[in-house]
């Protein structure tokens, strides 16, 4: 009779053993999502298996029996067909509104309204000649020449008068408002209805202005270089001084790529604006022209980078909210289920040959479109329940983003934006998806910005160190002899923040920034990003050095 009831005990010893075992686990897992920061969903559902896994027997089959119910009526769910009718990505509209109705100006004081009207006739065909490619684009952009030199680029100048006399008009308005995404006033604007359109109504507008603007810069240029070399020195400096107020333009954009686009258009027209100071006929009037224009662009990083973030964040939260929520005209908000507002919509990731390739997947397909919806399942579990809550999560994330627009940032601690420990949760990805779209990209925006900063207040040394020329018909000694000519701030390097580095040559002069490392490299910059001299040669220009290597394609 023992050796039975042992025998019998054997089992129920065993089945206590796991389940001890069992709740260990569950206790292990439940310790290990509180420190991970596990969403709290989660963190609830193992609790209650907890929970149930120490009450009486009569509970815990009544437990099983509802789990069983709950994954039976999902699964309906999911095979169960779906009204997708009026919902579209989840996007924050009103919030761009109020920021638009912020910058609106009238319309006749809104250069924008003359750069739109060429956006519309915009070939870009007419600005990929065979002039415009190598080395001679470099000739007819950064030297003075005629029309016997290049015939047929003082044709094509001719066939684009027109749209030199608009930018003309447009650079004489000081203030331009493009729409920060798609423009709510347009009449054929209509909500975003998939990712891709959302990704269009952000970037689409800015993308569409870049290119443009970038080739009306250079035209503005080559047509000015050409006036020099053949008198019209008036009217070369009135294109050189547009030039500037198109970069001004766009940097009144609370947009990155339009600051950018902004200080490439300035550094090539500081350089011919250099130019034109050192080697040529600069009377004291020109001078005064020139440097009016120089001063009367402002730059100042902890004013216009606060706007640029402010926009960004925005843009990052519609795009985060398009991917997992959705809204109808009611004002409803529910998980997204749309195949076409998903990432996987947009690329999938598959093997070819043995080789791994991104190609676009068919969001349309019946498992695609169940398996997008079985997705939002876990994602109740996974994502915050509503918009506002992500929001909130990533006005938190761009703090630290925010501290690159204070004085006291230390741009030269990248490990300061390191990622947090690796955490199961939603802020996390975030986190990722934020240092992707910022840290990087802003700090070279920063240094292109200190660059053009230095470069600008090089150019207004250079307009003091040529009227010290013309009233002493020799180029000065050092800097100190044009300090009380020249605003003091224009003698610090903003770069290196200490002073320009100003040597007398056989020709005239050599001015440049010492660089982030600030060291006296010669002018020289190569591979500073391997620990290479790292210097900013302000002039002569590098293609002025190059000149008569170019020469022979006259």
């Amino acid at each position: 009779m023992a050796e039975e009831n042992q025998e019998k005990k054997k089992p129920s010893i065993n089945k206590r053993i796991f389940e001890y075992i069992g709740l260990g686990l569950l206790t292990l897992l439940l310790i290990a999502a509180i420190y991970f920061q596990v969403p709290w969903k989660i963190i609830t559902l193992i609790l209650i298996l907890l929970a149930t896994s120490v009450s009486p027997k009569a509970y815990q089959k009544w437990f099983q029996r509802s789990v069983g119910l709950v994954l039976i009526v999902l699964i309906i769910w999911v095979f169960l067909p779906d009204d997708n009718e009026g919902w579209r990505p989840y996007t924050f509209d009103k919030e761009l509104a109020a920021m638009e109705a912020k910058r609106v100006i009238p319309a006749e004081e809104n250069a924008a309204t003359i750069y739109n009207q060429l956006f519309e006739n915009y070939d870009s065909n007419s600005f990929y000649k065979n002039f415009l490619i190598g080395d001679l684009e470099n000739s007819i952009l950064y030297e003075f020449w005629t029309r016997k030199d290049y015939p047929e680029v003082a044709s094509w100048l001719e066939e684009h008068q027109n749209i030199i006399n608009h930018l003309m008009l447009a650079c004489e308005k000081n203030r331009c408002r493009f729409p920060i995404a798609g423009d709510f006033n347009a009449p054929e604007l209509k909500p975003p209805c998939n990712f891709k359109e959302v990704t269009d109504f952000w970037w689409s507008p800015q993308s569409k202005r870049c290119i443009p603007m970038i080739h009306f810069g250079k035209l503005l240029i080559c047509s000015a270089n050409n006036d020099v070399a053949e008198g019209r020195v008036d009217q070369a400096l009135e294109k050189y001084i547009a030039n500037l107020q198109i970069a001004k333009h766009l940097y009144q954009q609370p947009i990155p790529m339009d600051m950018l686009v902004g200080m490439a258009i300035e550094n090539r027209g500081l350089k011919q604006i250099n130019e034109f100071l050192v080697t040529s006929n600069a009377t004291d009037e020109y001078l005064l022209l020139l440097d009016k224009a120089l001063q009367g662009i402002e730059h100042n990083w902890y004013s216009d980078s606060p706007k640029i973030f402010d926009s960004e964040k925005l843009m990052f939260k519609s795009f985060i909210c398009a991917m997992f929520y959705q809204t109808n005209p009611d004002g409803r908000v529910r998980l997204n289920r749309d195949t076409r507002s998903t990432l996987s919509a947009q690329y999938g990731y598959i093997l070819v040959s043995g080789k791994s390739t991104w190609e676009p997947i068919n969001p349309d397909s019946y498992w695609q479109i169940k398996l997008t919806k079985a997705m939002t399942i876990f994602c109740w579990f996974f994502v915050p329940s509503t918009p506002e809550k992500t929001a909130l999560i990533i006005d938190d994330i761009y703090k630290k983003y925010y501290t690159m627009t204070e004085p006291d940032f230390n741009w030269n601690d990248k490990l300061q934006f390191n990622l947090p420990s690796i955490m199961p949760n939603f802020r996390f990805l975030l986190e990722i998806f934020g240092q992707i779209m910022e840290q990087n990209y802003f700090f070279k925006i920063h240094d292109v910005y200190f660059k053009t900063v230095a470069q600008n207040r090089g150019s207004q040394l250079i307009i003091a160190l040529r009227r010290y020329k013309n009233t002493n018909s020799a180029w000065p000694q050092s800097l100190n002899d044009i300090e009380n000519t020249t605003a003091s701030e224009n003698l610090i390097d903003p770069i290196s923040k200490s002073s320009f580095v100003y040597k007398l040559t056989e020709d005239n002069f050599t001015l440049y920034s010492k660089g982030k490392n600030n060291v006296d490299e010669n002018g020289k910059n190569e591979s500073p990003e391997k620990g290479g001299p790292d210097d900013l040669l302000i002039w002569p220009s590098r293609s002025s050095k190059t000149k008569e290597e170019n020469s022979d394609v006259k």
